[in-house]
C-alpha cells in the first residue's frame, strides 16, 4: 500500500492507528519520523495497551516482551 501511495505521489503520510501496526512501520524500518503525543493519564495496568509492541527493530535486536 505505501508503495503505491507514492506512486501516487504521497510523500508524507500520517498513521492513526493502534499498536500493531505501529509496530509493523517501525519494525519494517517504513517509519523516518515520530511524532508522539502523551496524554495526561496514567493507565497503570500491566496488561494495558502500548505504542509498540516487542518485534526485531532496525538497529537492534528484538524488544523484550
Amino acid at each position: 500500500m505505501l508503495a503505491r501511495l507514492g506512486e501516487r505521489g504521497v510523500e508524507r503520510l500520517m498513521v492513526e492507528v493502534g499498536g500493531t501496526v505501529h509496530t509493523q512501520l517501525v519494525a519494517l524500518n517504513l517509519a523516518d519520523e515520530l511524532h508522539i503525543a502523551v496524554a495526561p493519564l496514567v493507565v497503570g495496568q500491566a496488561d494495558a495497551p502500548r505504542f509498540l509492541r516487542p518485534a526485531n527493530y532496525p538497529g537492534g535486536g528484538p524488544t523484550p516482551g
